[in-house]
């Protein structure tokens, strides 16, 4: 099978190489002229270099620029199936474009370690630690919301817990509307309910800031196959990094993606 990988900064490489060890023909995009030794990230817009870090323009906005991409994808591969992948919070987003208008630009959804909402059973308080939310200042934006005034959406209501004098490379806050953007639709339950593809949540087993054991939990009742699986001695970010998750990401997404299974 042929795949392109678009981006060449720790995860872009990372899939490739494993990708290539299932016997697939894999070509690694890179806007950038050389590889820095370091590795960059090129994000979704609010966290990278794509607009104002921290904030975007309006909510929407992030299924708008998906749109865009996959558009320009599909001038390259026009007919491959594609899977969209998204962990942490980034998987809230994927499945949040799952239960969308925009879902069938997708083959299927791959969620990593999903923050599914503050309500769901898999998400710990305050993401065990490492996401403070202004709930006032976020219930008063809310019933200004439900009189028609939306004027204040881009007050930061979400800090998180970064090292210090990491703000050139790390997001110290959400504004409002990047908050409610970049994760599930208000309730992670009506996007299952809405999505007509096949999805499938995978975690680290020892995940400190979800319980893991309790995806399955969260997803049951689903009217789209949901599957769920766990990987033992891998937590939050070693989904993303440790070579024994990526491994079985790359074989999920390789083999099952080809059909939308």
């Amino acid at each position: 099978m042929n795949i392109l990988v678009s981006g060449a900064s720790i995860a872009g490489p990372a899939v490739a190489y494993w990708l290539c060890r299932l016997g697939h023909d894999v070509t690694v995009v890179e806007r950038a002229k050389s590889l820095r030794a370091g590795g960059y990230a090129v994000d979704i817009r609010g966290h990278g270099s794509s607009g104002t870090r921290g904030d975007i323009g309006y909510v929407g906005q992030l299924e708008d620029d998906l749109a865009d991409f996959v558009a320009v994808v599909r001038k390259r591969v026009p007919t491959a199936p594609l899977t969209l992948v998204g962990h942490s919070s980034g998987g809230g987003f994927a499945l949040r474009v799952a239960g969308s208008p925009i879902q069938k630009l997708f083959e299927r959804t791959v969620l990593l370690a999903p923050y599914l909402g503050y309500d769901a059973p898999s998400s710990r308080r305050n993401a065990g630690g490492w996401a403070s939310p202004d709930i006032p200042r976020i219930l008063g934006l809310l019933a200004l919301r439900k009189i028609g005034i939306s004027c204040c959406e881009a007050l930061p209501v979400l800090a998180f817990a970064v090292p210090p004098n990491s703000e050139n490379s790390l997001v110290v806050t959400y504004t409002d509307r990047l908050m409610r953007n970049f994760a599930v639709s208000g309730d992670f339950r009506r996007d299952l309910a809405d999505a007509h593809g096949p999805i499938t949540v995978i975690s680290g087993a020892d995940d400190e800031l979800m319980f893991a054991e309790k995806y399955a939990e969260a997803v049951r009742g689903a009217k789209v196959p949901v599957d769920v699986k766990l990987i033992d001695g891998i937590n939050h970010m070693g989904i993303v990094g440790a070579p024994k998750a990526v491994s079985i990401i790359a074989d999920d997404v390789a083999t099952r993606g080809v059909a939308g299974t």
